[in-house]
């Protein structure tokens, strides 16, 4: 996993971050987290698979203190770079962290919310990201802290659409399984990934926990894989946008979208 995603960093921004997908599915993401680093001044944020740091320089924009973390190498470099290029390595700390290690790498440090993008836990198997859940990221929060994670779901009714349309009939459901899933992240390279429906998530919540929200993050708006055909015709994907953010607060929704934000409180 970590040379796949060392593999990919140098273009990941061009090819997702900067994308009109990828800007418009993390605009849903970061106006959901708004309010929170807004409510609570110096808000103390641990992120998980940080990337190449856009969601770390934004938070820190809006007032945070982040320890942003990527098992990659070469995405660590990409966020530093990032940061200080913004001027604002006093309020952004880097770490190279391998989740299955992370209280080992993180310490005795509390935060007020643990926050992971874009399918960063789906590359977690079940037994490790049930235990992640139930002890090992709650002892990370300070009381009344959050976790809010944007994973990808175990269906997506764009993605079984398109499979359908190109004839590619074995990606038609392929989320729907309890295994793992050799999933590309571009350029040639791949990475486990296991989805997760919303319900399997909130059965391994510690007692003290509660499902604050579930939105959808990419019901009308397509997977990323679609950029080049969204790209090319702007005023369907100004629709597909609009409506998009016509329906950012069904939560029934999210168990059919490309990802889904679920916001868990302690």
């Amino acid at each position: 996993m970590i040379a796949a995603f060392d593999h990919i960093a140098t273009d990941y921004d061009e090819h997702f971050t900067y994308s009109i997908i990828g800007k418009a599915q993390r605009q849903l993401v970061l106006q959901y987290l708004k309010p929170m680093l807004l409510q609570q001044k110096n808000i103390r944020v641990l992120e998980l698979n940080c990337g190449t740091g856009e969601d770390a320089k934004w938070m820190a924009q809006h007032g945070a203190t982040v320890v942003a973390t990527d098992i990659s190498a070469s995405m660590i470099q990409q966020a530093e770079a990032k940061i200080e290029a913004a001027g604002l390595s006093q309020k952004v700390v880097c770490k190279q962290l391998d989740i299955n290690n992370m209280l080992h790498v993180v310490g005795i440090e509390k935060f007020d919310l643990i926050y992971s993008n874009f399918g960063g836990l789906n590359c977690i198997a079940p037994q490790k990201l049930a235990e992640l859940l139930q002890h090992q990221l709650p002892a990370l929060l300070n009381k009344n802290g959050s976790m809010v994670f944007v994973m990808m779901p175990k269906f997506c009714l764009w993605e079984t659409v398109y499979h359908t349309l190109i004839f590619k009939w074995k990606n038609v459901f392929r989320r729907l399984t309890n295994n793992a899933v050799i999933a590309s992240v571009g350029n040639g390279a791949t990475v486990e990934t296991w989805y997760y429906k919303p319900s399997w998530l909130k059965q391994y919540l510690p007692t003290n926990s509660s499902v604050q929200k579930i939105n959808p993050i990419g019901f009308f708006i397509p997977p990323s894989y679609l950029n080049h055909f969204v790209s090319k015709r702007p005023k369907l994907f100004a629709l597909l946008n609009k409506l998009e953010s016509k329906v950012s607060n069904y939560s029934f929704l999210a168990a059919a979208s490309d990802h889904y934000l679920i916001h868990l409180k302690k």
